[in-house]
């Protein structure tokens, strides 16, 4: 258990480093572009994954939060 949390504390901060590092200017060029790739890309996928639910719930007539829950985990 503590190993786990050794890895997920030293993992964050890890993360927190390169985004400071980021906004310090320290990271280099291709390290800067791919942060911006993955972001961009989380929010893609996001507003994909709200439009598949909004799409849902319209023709499907998902009222209830169960109705919203199975549909998105099935």
């Amino acid at each position: 258990m503590e190993k786990e949390q050794e890895k997920d504390s030293s993992q964050t901060t890890r993360d927190a480093g390169e985004v400071e590092g980021l906004s310090e200017g320290i990271l280099s060029k291709e390290q800067k572009k791919t942060v911006e790739v993955c972001g961009q890309a989380e929010k893609r996928e996001s507003r994909e994954g709200a439009g598949i639910l909004k799409k849902a719930v319209k023709e499907k007539k998902l009222t209830g939060w169960q109705d919203i829950t199975s549909f998105i985990f099935n």
